[in-house]
């Protein structure tokens, strides 16, 4: 008869950590999200090149992408602090924000965006 007060090892996929499938799943919606959301600022950007497309190129994009990046920040440090092996996304998920939010400026500079 095995012992009731036997310590069990506890396996590396249980509470506190994702599936192979929940990372998947999130970094599928992270990144969709953010193409979606820069897809759009480009696009308003792209119709309104005076007041506006100058707030969304100087103000909302870099506040979003920059919330966007923290997000990335704080899934790295939790999957590397589980020891997930999950650098490479987890790198992607904090830098590509922020490249995001210069590509935004940048079309916003290249387009001829004014503010009259």
């Amino acid at each position: 008869m095995a012992n009731p007060y036997e310590s069990k090892v506890i396996e590396s996929n249980s509470l506190g950590t994702f599936s192979r499938v929940g990372w998947v799943a999130f970094f599928f919606v992270f990144f969709a999200s953010l193409v979606s959301l820069n897809g759009l600022a480009l696009t308003l950007i792209n119709l309104d090149r005076s007041w506006l497309g100058v707030a969304i190129a100087l103000f909302y994009s870099p506040m979003v992408n920059g919330a966007y990046s923290l997000v990335g920040l704080g899934i790295a440090v939790y999957a590397l602090t589980r020891r997930q092996k999950l650098a490479i996304p987890c790198v992607l998920a904090f830098l590509l924000p922020i490249i995001a939010a210069a590509v935004v400026y940048g079309f916003a500079v290249l387009i001829g965006g004014h503010g009259c």
